[in-house]
């Protein structure tokens, strides 16, 4: 998690692959913490197992023998590709989510970056009537007032933007700095 907060303007993708006895509540709560969650039930994992004659069933008073057992079997295994490829078929739907969440978050990047640094002071009008007069009277050419504010406008090819607006140039460039790539340390 503190990787996702450091990182959190690169939308970064949090996942995890489960497989087994997991309670609703705990999967609720993973997706609540904005994880992309690809589960494979207990009973799937059997049933993938059992489709190869390995029995992969425990309840909590397997005994240890039995365990056993099941690893050397396991182990001697050879076809494990053959296997995963077959797990993966029974929970497709959800495998196919889970890598499109996850192809959504690789391949976005920034198409444009727009800087509007505002210059004077604002002015509220009480009709639109006067805003257009104001705007019509306008000096537009005026070098000589402050930054009210820089506004800057982040567009994504994926179609989404982020907006942010600062009264000063440091707060801007650290605003800007927390999109840029992470760079590797220097030796």
């Amino acid at each position: 998690m503190p990787l996702v907060a450091t990182h959190k303007n690169f939308a970064p993708f949090i996942g995890v692959v489960l497989a087994g006895e997991f309670t609703e509540g705990a999967l609720i709560q993973l997706k609540s913490l904005d994880f992309n969650v690809l589960y494979f039930s207990y009973d799937m994992m059997v049933k993938g197992f059992g489709k190869f004659g390995i029995d992969a069933s425990s309840e909590e008073n397997t005994p240890e023998k039995d365990f056993q057992t099941k690893i050397r079997t396991w182990s001697k295994f050879t076809d494990r590709p053959k296997l995963v490829r077959h797990i993966l078929r029974l929970n497709a739907k959800e495998v196919k989510k889970f890598f499109a969440n996850l192809e959504k978050v690789v391949s976005r990047y920034i198409t444009s970056v727009a800087i509007t640094p505002l210059h004077g002071e604002s002015s509220t009008m009480r009709s639109v009537e006067r805003a257009i007069e104001f705007i019509k009277s306008y000096k537009e050419i005026n070098g000589t007032l402050p930054i009210l504010k820089y506004e800057i406008l982040i567009k994504y090819n994926n179609g989404d933007k982020v907006e942010g607006a600062f009264k000063d140039n440091e707060a801007a460039i650290e605003f800007l700095g927390s999109y840029e790539a992470p760079k590797p340390k220097k030796n």
